[in-house]
């Protein structure tokens, strides 16, 4: 006689059992072989590895440098100079989201330039635009401190107030940057940006969290490293509406901070990607720069 129902029952809960096994393992082992990939999609949108907007394209003008790093990586970047006095003028130091380039932010940079009169440097990080490299937690800080070793460095930029500002995981790599380099920061600008890495992956991958999150490479300790930055007004810029990063995350990382000087700003109907069009977000900047001495606005 053939195997009772039970007994087959068993066996497909058993095989079944195994099957999901494997299957989860299976994808946490692509997850963490692929992780920088996911989370440094430098090819997206398509072409972001090859086509980089320029600045002339928005009336800018502007000099495109390459910037070796200590471990013979070469940076591309732009270094956008007011025509008049800028040495009495603050330098902006763009720290970019994680996917496109730096040519994808000149919009932004644009306002800064014009409506607040800021010298302006971006940079593409390693494995990003015209970079060379691969990106990774420990190379985007590598770019980051030769960024602000070449503004020390510059015949005009080191005569003026550097201001950090990034955005997403920019604001992770401004924060890095900033807390070992705070008698060179003036401010600090961050937008909707995160604790770590791996309290962001319950948000992004539910399932197989707590195991992903412990065999995570790319950490980003922002909750640990914002605590170390005690002498530079920080801005924290949350959208509400922010669907790739809870906004916890913003509350959480200001409540945090030892700043003297910090401030926290939310903005409604906006989301991750769209912060900057709300209402009145440039002239908090402006305000935040300005009460900390850091901006005078020309008329």
């Amino acid at each position: 006689m053939g195997q009772s129902f039970s007994a087959i029952a068993l066996n497909v809960l058993k095989y079944g059992g195994l099957a999901s096994l494997l299957v989860t393992l299976l994808t946490l082992g692509l997850l963490y072989s692929y992780q920088t990939s996911i989370i440094y999609p430098s090819s997206f949108p398509k072409g972001s590895r090859t086509n980089v907007p320029l600045p002339s394209t928005y009336n800018l003008k502007y000099e495109r440098l390459s910037l070796k790093t200590r471990d013979k990586q070469t940076l591309d970047s732009f270094l956008m100079l007011q025509e008049h006095d800028p040495e009495s003028r603050p330098t902006l130091l763009y720290f970019h989201a994680n996917a496109g380039n730096m040519g994808h932010r000149l919009p932004i940079a644009r306002v800064f330039y014009t409506a607040l009169n800021m010298n302006v440097f971006i940079i593409s990080y390693r494995g990003y635009g015209k970079s060379t490299g691969v990106a990774s937690e420990n190379g985007l800080q590598i770019d980051a401190q030769t960024a602000l070793d070449f503004l020390k460095d510059h015949p005009v930029c080191s005569k003026t107030k550097i201001v950090v500002y990034g955005q997403s995981i920019g604001g992770a790599v401004g924060i890095a940057l900033t807390a070992k380099n705070q008698d060179s920061v003036s401010a600090l600008l961050l937008e909707n940006t995160f604790l770590s890495i791996p309290d962001m992956i319950p948000t992004v991958i539910p399932f197989g969290a707590p195991v992903l999150s412990r065999f995570c490479t790319q950490r980003w300790p922002s909750k640990t490293r914002i605590k170390k930055i005690d002498k530079v007004p920080v801005l924290f810029l949350s959208a509400e509406s922010d669907e790739l990063v809870p906004p916890s995350h913003m509350k959480l990382l200001f409540a945090a901070s030892k700043s003297p000087k910090k401030q926290f700003r939310s903005f409604r109907n906006v989301h991750h990607n769209d912060t900057c069009l709300a209402q009145g977000y440039f002239q908090v900047i402006a305000d935040f720069l300005q009460t900390n001495d850091v901006l005078k606005l020309t008329a």
